[in-house]
């Protein structure tokens, strides 16, 4: 099965979106693709899915090649709050 995993910053997020996509969501596992929201790693949220998130997603692939997976922010990023300017 093939699987697409999307890094989002929390529980809310992961609810809200997995609910508003349930009909593709459902869709896409009859063809044979799993789709999973899942919360971004400890920390700050935003900053987590930005700068934690890229690293999971390294290893993911290196053991998973064929698993997509998406880092996505659902509200605005302030750049002061990161180490780097976007």
């Amino acid at each position: 099965m093939n699987k697409v995993l999307i890094y989002v910053e929390g529980p809310s997020d992961k609810y809200a979106m997995s609910s508003l996509l349930d009909p593709l969501i459902s869709e896409k596992l009859q063809a044979g693709i799993q789709i999973s929201f899942i919360e971004a790693p400890t920390g700050d949220k935003k900053k987590s899915v930005i700068m934690k998130v890229p690293e999971k997603a390294v290893n993911i692939l290196l053991n998973e090649p064929q698993t997509i997976v998406v880092a996505l922010l659902i509200s605005i990023l302030k750049t002061k709050d990161l180490p780097m300017k976007l």
